[in-house]
């Protein structure tokens, strides 16, 4: 059943990232000779160094995520371990980059049972703040989607939303009851401060404003597009993140997450402004992910046995 739901949503993002390219292939033309224009050179390699700090925060909140489970390892380590694996996230399946770091972080000591903890609560935490920043776009786009389509269309792509999660849930759930006390998870969230809590939190919080940040500078800079604001282009770009996400087998949420930003974003800008942005946004952070990359291997190393407390 595992495999089969994993299979499922590769061909789910197969078939999005059919759609995009075929459907919008000539608005992507128009795209490309933004990249090569020296003008926005500056600003798109901006965006992409950016991606370098924007991973380092990430890296930050999961080393005080290994804190609340015991395990203390110096940030700069943290940052090494999530700036190698987090390419792994681009192998269809959608789960490489979290082996990748269990293995990593095995390497440096830490339990693979820990480790899986702290991925598990990090996904907690990043999903709970995702969902609250999508809500500030979501009512306004939900009142015109109704609109716009009858009440039936709306229960369909209710029925739609019900059937993925329940997928994720079947593919996800068996690996989490084999390899994760639910009880000790309990048990350290109950425990978790406040004030810890909210640090992390933080740290994934600049995620997703970097995340808004890169639309918002393409869109203005790039484009001269100011339809819409900062926080709206932050929570469109969170929500899709959050469809990427949670599509099993899509590689880095790839061919999903764009036809969604390109459905929320078409609304407001013009259509080869909205596929030109969406392809850039892609673009940008793949660059960016690859610098981050060579920079963990340049960090690689530093070596230090973390402390079980």
């Amino acid at each position: 059943m595992k495999v089969f739901f994993k299979w499922l949503g590769s061909g789910v993002a197969c078939l999005a990232l059919f759609y995009f390219f075929t459907e919008f292939k000539g608005q992507m033309g128009k795209a490309l000779p933004l990249v090569m224009d020296l003008k926005n050179l500056p600003w798109l390699l901006l965006c992409a160094i950016g991606v370098v700090p924007h991973m380092a925060f990430a890296g930050i909140a999961w080393q005080r995520i290994l804190l609340i489970v015991g395990v203390t390892m110096r940030p700069l380590i943290a940052m090494r371990i999530l700036f190698i694996s987090q390419l792994a996230r681009y192998i269809p399946g959608n789960v490489g980059h979290h082996v990748g770091r269990l293995v990593l972080a095995k390497q440096e000591g830490v339990p693979l049972k820990v480790g899986t903890v702290t991925i598990l609560i990090e996904t907690f935490i990043i999903l709970s703040l995702s969902a609250l920043i999508s809500l500030i776009a979501f009512p306004e786009y939900f009142y015109q989607f109704y609109k716009e389509n009858s009440l039936g269309g709306i229960l369909i792509g209710a029925v739609v939303c019900l059937v993925i999660i329940v997928c994720v849930l079947i593919w996800k759930w068996p690996v989490l009851m084999q390899k994760i006390d639910i009880k000790y998870v309990r048990s350290i969230l109950a425990e978790m401060k406040v004030t810890r809590f909210i640090e992390i939190s933080i740290c994934y919080m600049v995620n997703f404003l970097f995340t808004g940040a890169v639309a918002w500078i393409l869109a203005t800079q790039i484009f001269g597009d100011t339809s819409l604001g900062f926080l709206y282009l932050m929570s469109i770009m969170t929500f899709s993140w959050i469809v990427g996400f949670l599509t099993p087998g899509a590689p880095a949420g790839l061919g999903v997450r764009e036809v969604i930003a390109l459905w929320l974003l078409s609304r407001a800008y013009a259509p080869d402004v909205a596929v030109s942005l969406v392809v850039l946004h892609r673009v940008v952070l793949t660059v960016g992910d690859l610098f981050t990359f060579l920079i963990g291997l340049g960090l690689s190393g530093i070596k230090e046995k973390p402390v079980l407390v």
